[in-house]
């Protein structure tokens, strides 16, 4: 084989490899995502303790439960390559307190947080699959609380709902293992949970590991 042919022959290789790349349909801008995680809420105690010492409960002391599982799911579309739009509903666990008095008794309060989100999500992807993103939209907040009293505590009522309209944000940096396939790390806040009847308000701050799957 001279060298034009050799040249040649290679030639047509490189071009069919290229064209056999270029026909790989890229990755849809439709996704799903999924994740679980942490919430740390910060339900304040001493407030609670305080709110029952005024109340009459002479000597109330309040332990709280503040870390809780989270988990999301959602589905989103890459508007832009630095802009997507997601959807999302969220679990933030069941924070809790466990309060007590100089005269014997207990109240107990466990709160299931839930919500729903859609929010925009910018993001900048390097060339080394390493990407980087935010997070800032609507959060819809719905806190359900059950209380139970024992001795001392008796109770006016046994449970309270409070469903709030507000924002959340987030910031994350992502890896991409494939096209379709990436994996995420994420903090995201929601302020303003439940309501005074659940003893305050109190923000989340919740971390989550995520896949992210795109068609």
């Amino acid at each position: 084989m001279n060298k034009l042919t050799l040249a040649a022959t290679t030639a047509a290789l490189l071009g069919c490899g290229m064209a056999s790349a270029q026909s790989l349909p890229p990755a849809s801008a439709f996704y799903i995502v999924g994740g679980a995680g942490v919430a740390q809420h910060d339900i304040n105690g001493g407030g609670i303790s305080g709110q029952l010492v005024d109340l009459g409960y002479l000597g109330a002391t309040t332990s709280v439960s503040n870390d809780e599982t989270a988990w999301r799911i959602g589905a989103g579309w890459i508007a832009h390559p630095n802009l997507g739009i997601e959807v999302s509903y969220f679990d933030l666990g069941k924070p809790g307190y466990t309060s007590t008095a100089t005269r014997p008794g207990s109240l107990d309060a466990s709160i299931a947080v839930t919500g729903w989100s859609i929010d925009l999500v910018p993001q900048y992807q390097f060339g080394n699959n390493i990407g980087v993103f935010g997070r800032l939209g609507y959060a819809r907040t719905e806190s359900d609380a059950n209380f139970s009293g024992s001795g001392a505590f008796r109770l006016g009522q046994s449970s309270a709902n409070k469903t709030r309209n507000n924002w959340d944000a987030g910031l994350g940096v992502s890896y991409a293992f494939t096209r379709n396939l990436s994996v995420r790390g994420e903090w995201t806040y929601y302020p303003d949970l439940g309501d005074d009847t659940m003893g305050g308000q109190w923000d989340a701050n919740v971390f989550t590991l995520s896949a992210v799957w795109r068609f």
